[in-house]
This record gives structure tokens, C-alpha cells and sequence, in this order.
């Protein structure tokens, strides 16, 4: 459990780093997937919480995407390919490594819930859609560099905020959901 914490703490400070390292940070709220390109996630700079790492152009079959229009968080699971992309990786560890990321959601889960914060669960699509007031993302949550266990926190007035629920705290969720 507490090589997988360091870890994931690791993986944290270096997606830190990496931010403040940048020139010019982009405004979050001015992004809009139609005007990202796909081609703009590449495996070795992927940042797992930096919400243009997951933009998609939009998708108009429904089929392929979930659609989320309220004012929600969003549980995400890995699914079989992700785990099967953990357990290569991981071998010996990936229970130990699955079973503090499962306990790290019930945890971010319990908060959300005792903030009064909708909860709904990804489906195995690759792509979410959340639709807001004034614009639309569309995110891969599902690509091959994505990681398994992901909180999403949408309000239909905001931008999309990507958290891993390792380091969710109640101070974000109040933040962001201004409660």
C-alpha cells in the first residue's frame, strides 16, 4: 500500500512540475473539444489531471459516448484493457495497487456524498460528453496511457476538473462545487 501511494504521489508532483514549467498556462474554461486536435495527447506527456490531456473532437454517435448534462462527479473504473495494462506493469503489486485505489474512491466517494454531490459511475464507453451551459467537452477516458481510477467534477457552468481520489480533499469539492 505504500509503494502505491508513493507512487501515485510521485506521479502528482511530477505532473506539478511539469505545469509550473510551462511558459503560458491555458485557460481551462476557454477550451472547447471541437477545436482540439486528437493527435494532441501523446503517451509521453500526458497529464492525468490537466482536463486538454483528455479532450476528444466531439463525437455525434451516441453510441460512443456517455453523455453527462447535470451537475455531477464522475467515478471512474479501469476498464479490462487498463487492467490488463496494470497487471503487466505491475505484476506482483497490481492487487496491493488495485485495492488502495478501490479504497481511495470509497473514501473520495463518502465525501462527495456527505457534501450532497451526485455521484454516477463511468460506463465502459471510451468517451464521456458532458454538455454545459455555454459549451461541450469530450473526453477519452479510456485510451491506452488514461489511468483506471479517475474523479471527474462537473458543473454545467464550469469547466470539467479531473482529480485522481488519492488526493481528493473536501476543501476541492467545496471549491469547486461552491458549497
Amino acid at each position: 500500500m505504500k509503494k502505491a501511494i508513493f507512487i501515485l504521489l510521485c506521479i502528482s508532483f511530477w505532473n506539478c512540475n511539469r505545469r509550473a514549467e510551462k511558459s503560458k498556462p491555458e485557460d481551462v474554461d476557454s477550451l472547447n473539444s471541437e477545436s482540439t486536435k486528437k493527435d494532441s495527447v501523446k503517451t509521453e506527456e500526458f497529464d492525468y489531471q490537466n482536463l486538454e490531456s483528455y479532450l476528444v473532437p466531439n463525437e455525434l454517435g451516441t453510441s460512443k459516448f456517455q453523455l453527462v448534462n447535470v451537475d455531477c462527479s464522475v467515478l471512474i473504473y479501469p476498464n479490462e484493457m487498463q487492467i490488463d495494462a496494470l497487471k503487466k506493469g505491475n505484476e506482483e503489486d497490481f492487487s496491493t495497487i488495485a485495492d488502495d485505489a478501490m479504497f481511495y474512491h470509497y473514501e473520495a466517494s463518502k465525501y462527495l456524498d456527505s457534501a450532497g454531490i451526485k455521484t454516477i459511475s463511468a460506463s465502459e464507453k471510451e468517451l464521456i460528453k458532458f454538455v454545459g451551459e455555454k459549451q461541450t467537452w469530450t473526453l477519452n477516458i479510456r485510451a491506452a496511457n488514461r489511468p483506471g481510477w479517475n474523479i471527474i467534477f462537473f458543473k454545467r457552468n464550469k469547466s470539467p476538473k479531473i482529480f485522481g481520489s488519492f488526493a481528493l480533499i473536501n476543501e476541492e469539492i467545496k471549491t469547486y462545487f461552491e458549497k
